[in-house]
């Protein structure tokens, strides 16, 4: 899978050593458990409630979304971790990952490319 994403994006070489962070080494072995799912629509809320109560009984730290719906782009935080969002201004389209609130604690920020990216 290495060399994979090396032809993809290659390596940007760092010069600068004060941008790499020192991490907890128990932090970064920690196991985590992620999932896709087509949503169809989040449009309405009840729906995005049935999406944080699967990903809760199944156990995920990472939930990917595709077709959202959802306009424009952002982040939202809960109480059970934090969603981050892109689409386009139609309500159509979009994507979404839902952060658990484990992982959404380490979310140190986030840019939207698309409503596909």
């Amino acid at each position: 899978m290495a060399t994979y994403c090396s032809q993809l994006l290659p390596r940007k070489q760092s010069t600068n050593t004060n941008q790499i962070k020192k991490h907890d080494s128990d932090k970064l072995n920690t196991p985590f458990t992620v999932a896709t799912w087509n949503a169809g629509t989040l449009y309405q809320i009840e729906k995005f409630e049935n999406v944080e109560q699967e990903m809760k009984r199944m156990n995920l730290s990472i939930l990917r979304l595709s077709k959202t719906w959802w306009k424009k782009s952002g982040i939202i935080t809960f109480e059970k971790g934090k969603f981050i969002y892109s689409g386009d201004d139609s309500h159509k389209r979009g994507l979404g990952v839902l952060l658990n609130k484990e992982l959404s604690e380490n979310l140190e920020g986030f840019w939207a490319v698309s409503d596909k990216v």
